[in-house]
């Protein structure tokens, strides 16, 4: 190697260290730039923020971490979004101690957050924040959560919320349904034995919540196709949302009946339903069943 190729060499080096040094400085300007606007009260502003410091990636989790302890609990809330979503578990720790935060939503992004990250340790907290914290936002996120990290511990408390009673129904009408939906959801992931029967047993009102268990039974029917017995009494569950009088609840379990084949004692009444609903006189029930499986 000459003279003039060892210059060359060293000429590229430094150029590559020139344009590293000023890409990294301009992040950090514009890092500095954009922490503030986690703090806006304008949502379309905050987004936008979010979604930049986003593209930075590891590079901001430090400022992200110091912000999770901001007094504004917009602040709060958003850095616990970034911090799941930059998807390391080393953040794992600062984000568990949100679940403890005084505001709801922080409470409910954190939880989503240790949910991304597959936090296990955070399962006993969850659980306690589904079974007793007052604040719907909460519980439902904790739910959710629970389901993601396939909490197999917290299928008894996965079930009584599914089955609680409309508790405050004339107070909070809007939330009424959703704390079983995400329960039922979460029982159909965790798919044990003890979450199929939660499901079955399950009665409600609302079809919302009826319909969220008829799809979630197909969840825990993809796990449990090897244990028959099991899944005999999730196809039985099935038959009979099949025949709700809830077009919505009739796609959830037709949909559900088509993802794994009934025992053989059952495949021949599940073909009768599948065929009726063929002719149902809601459009999307006939194209459920036509689609037929996959």
């Amino acid at each position: 190697m000459n003279r003039r190729t060892l210059v060359y060499i060293l000429i590229i080096g430094i150029v590559a260290a020139v344009i590293y040094w000023m890409t990294y400085q301009h992040r950090i300007r514009q890092t500095s730039e954009l922490m503030p606007l986690l703090a806006s009260q304008d949502h379309k502003e905050g987004m936008e923020a979010m979604s930049k410091l986003k593209a930075h990636g590891v590079g901001v989790q430090e400022r992200l971490i110091d912000s999770l302890t901001s007094q504004v609990a917009r602040v709060r809330w958003r850095s616990a979004v970034l911090l799941g979503e930059l998807n390391d578990p080393s953040v794992a720790e600062p984000l568990m101690q949100r679940l403890d935060d005084p505001e709801p939503q922080v409470q409910a992004a954190a939880a989503r957050a240790v949910g991304q990250l597959r936090v296990k340790s955070a399962i006993p907290r969850l659980t306690t924040m589904l079974s007793s914290d007052s604040e719907v936002v909460v519980r439902i996120a904790a739910a959710r959560t629970l389901g993601l990290l396939d909490a197999e511990e917290a299928v008894a408390s996965l079930a009584a919320a599914l089955t609680e009673q409309q508790i405050a129904a004339e107070e909070q009408p809007q939330d009424n349904w959703q704390l079983p939906v995400a329960a039922a959801h979460a029982l159909g992931s965790i798919g044990t034995p003890q979450a199929a029967t939660a499901l079955i047993g399950a009665v409600q009102p609302d079809e919302r919540v009826r319909q969220a268990v008829a799809y979630a039974l197909g969840d825990a029917a993809l796990k449990l196709q090897h244990d028959e017995t099991q899944l005999s009494n999730i196809i039985q569950a099935l038959l009979v949302a099949g025949k709700d009088d809830q077009a919505n609840v009739r796609i959830a379990a037709i949909h559900s009946l088509l993802l794994v084949p009934a025992p053989s004692s059952q495949q021949q009444t599940v073909a009768q339903l599948i065929e009726q609903a063929h002719s149902d006189p809601h459009y999307w029930v006939r194209q459920v069943a036509q689609a037929g499986p996959g």
